[in-house]
């Protein structure tokens, strides 16, 4: 009898010798880690889930009520900004069991066993197992024998509570706190000319003679900018973790900024209580009316692959639908339809690229109160597990309504993020060369002799908490047994800071130094899971190891360069820094643009124009 035993994160005795597959990375043996058969198959499996979102959206607007209550008006679809559409693995952490579960589908067609015995604690995940099999007429064992008691009254109730939560949450701290510190004065409008669209952190304060802001997302670019257009508006998006401890230690600062060329304004200032209202209408009308359509778990169905994605994307979807998102992307529409409607017609607009909701917002209310062109600036790498960026371009490009939130063009920072949007058909004609404005730092160490020890280690965090404090607790692990001793450093995430438990870390010390300072003063780099600054360390010719967490996969942005060092546990940490084996020295050239002159940004708005 061909048998197959999966289990979640429990090493099995198996001595009957049947087929074993883990579903996170934790057997030596590799061919029985689900992941490292989704690497072997990733262009695969990464187009099933692309085409089953295409289908999903599909057949959901054939349902006219579904499509009337998400298309807010003929610019701005609310499904376009939903979670489950923009299919973010750091903000939709199941998306890699659904990813993984296309795995185990393909593997359990190969080896068509006639019993699957699933040692799991995820109710959710068993459930998606159970439907393949029921599905495939394979027998099954549930050995935590779970009950799947239908839970949707308590869920729904759950959820409407976590949505008015969000609610009051959002009215707290954007009436009480942005207004505090307004920026924006009505009287005048925007400045004409030019608007960037940018993140309110990876930003310092320059004092030369007057006060000036200087975000490091985009280098000299603003300079560049007005000295060409003359005028140019700052519209600043706070992350949400760090508004707080941000507006108290800059607000007086960016009370003072601006000058007769240059003005700043903060999204949220444009919020109005009559925003507000009718954005709790909208929400509240959508979410009750949407209980009226039945059957939407089947449309979570992968067919022709005997799976369902229902059990694992339903959280996503409570949220895209009745909950968070939903509220949060029809209060973006109504804000910046307010504040674009109200400033002078803008020649160019620029923007931060990663797919997100808000861009959608964005982009479809800039061309609804006809501005000028907008171009998306890919300003970080292209992942290949990052789906965000992987659209039906070739499909939307055609659909007038697809387009409408598209940027006119994006702006690629290297041979490594175009390659990416081509192989997804992303039009070549609307693909701009340009700098990696964010990287463009680098040229600055590129000669210098930088002073370091041989044994230091850096251990940088990632925009994903938990993967940051696996990490940590990985290395607590190897520190008593490494045969070199080394120091340690850490360095939270700007987008997602922590601060360490010195009872618990006692032997890592935490920096609060800038970012260059603190890399160029340790020889090794640990980079946790996405982050780019893999590829910054590996510029400045540090040796790195990538930690990948063992229920994750391979999010990084190197995941495609070969001879890059990963670890996943302590013992995998151990070899590696023992051994010192270590990735290092990368051809720049063939991952980023960078040039001090900025000459291919020059020319791409010489394109523009």
């Amino acid at each position: 009898m061909n048998n197959i035993i999966i289990s979640e994160n429990v090493l099995i005795n198996n001595k009957k010798k049947e087929s074993v597959f883990y579903w996170e990375n934790i057997s030596s043996n590799r061919e029985e880690n689900i992941s490292n058969f989704l690497e072997e198959n990733r262009l695969l499996i990464r187009h099933h889930y692309l085409e089953f979102i295409d289908n999903l959206r599909i057949n959901l607007f054939k349902n006219d009520y579904f499509k009337k209550l998400f298309e807010y008006d003929k610019y701005h679809n609310l499904w376009d900004m939903s979670l489950v559409n923009e299919k973010c693995p750091i903000k939709s952490p199941k998306i890699i069991d659904c990813l993984k579960l296309i795995s185990l589908e393909l593997l359990i067609s190969k080896n068509k066993p006639e019993l699957i015995t699933i040692y799991s604690s995820d109710k959710n995940l068993v459930k998606s197992i159970i439907f393949i099999c029921n599905k495939k007429n394979i027998k099954y064992i549930d050995v935590n024998k779970h009950s799947f008691f239908n839970y949707n009254l308590i869920f729904n109730t759950l959820s409407i509570f976590n949505s008015i939560l969000f609610i009051i949450k959002f009215i707290y701290r954007n009436f009480t706190f942005y207004k505090k510190y307004t920026l924006y004065d009505s009287s005048k409008g925007g400045k004409k000319d030019v608007t960037i669209f940018s993140y309110l952190i990876n930003y310092e304060f320059i004092n030369n003679k007057n006060l000036v802001f200087y975000s490091k997302y985009w280098y000299d670019f603003p300079q560049i900018l007005v000295e060409k257009y003359k005028n140019l508006s700052w519209c600043h998006i706070p992350t949400n973790n760090l508004f707080k401890k941000t507006l108290n230690k800059d607000g007086k600062n960016f009370k003072e900024l601006g000058n007769d060329h240059i003005a700043h304004t903060i999204i949220y200032e444009h919020l109005t209580l009559n925003i507000l209202g009718s954005s709790i209408v909208k929400f509240f009308y959508i979410s009750v009316n949407l209980c009226f359509i039945k059957n939407i778990s089947n449309k979570f169905i992968i067919i022709k692959k005997d799976i369902t994605l229902w059990p694992l994307l339903k959280d996503d979807w409570i949220k895209s639908t009745r909950g968070s998102n939903l509220f949060y992307s029809i209060i973006m529409i109504k804000i910046f339809d307010n504040y674009l409607s109200k400033i002078p017609k803008q020649k160019l607009g620029i923007y931060l690229f990663e797919n997100q909701s808000w861009e959608k917002s964005l982009i479809s209310s800039w061309k609804k109160n006809k501005h000028g062109k907008i171009i998306g600036v890919a300003h970080s790498s292209i992942r290949f597990w990052d789906l965000r960026y992987y659209d039906n371009f070739k499909v939307n490009m055609l659909n007038k309504k697809d387009a409408i939130q598209l940027p006119d063009f994006v702006a690629v920072n290297g041979k490594l993020s175009k390659e990416a949007l081509l192989k997804n058909n992303f039009p070549i004609e609307k693909l701009l060369e340009t700098e990696a404005l964010r990287y463009n730092y680098l040229l600055d160490f590129e000669h210098k002799n930088v002073s370091h020890s041989e044994n230091k280690i850096l251990l940088l965090g990632d925009i994903n908490k938990n993967n940051t404090y696996n990490m940590l607790s990985e290395f607590n692990k190897t520190i008593a047994t490494l045969s070199i001793k080394y120091t340690f450093e850490f360095r939270s995430h700007p987008g997602n800071q922590i601060n360490l438990d010195s009872s618990i870390h006692k032997n890592i010390i935490e920096s609060n130094d800038s970012f260059s300072d603190t890399i160029n003063r340790n020889s090794i780099i640990v980079v946790s899971g996405s982050s780019t600054s893999a590829i910054e360390a590996l510029i400045l010719n540090k040796n790195v190891i990538i930690f990948i967490d063992k229920a994750d996969i391979n999010l990084s942005p190197l995941s495609e360069v070969k001879n890059i060092k990963y670890a996943s546990n302590s013992n995998e940490i151990l070899d590696l820094l023992n051994n010192k084996k270590f990735s290092h020295n990368i051809d720049k050239d063939s991952i980023f643009w960078l040039n001090k002159d900025l000459l291919k940004w020059k020319k791409a708005l010489k394109i523009i124009n």
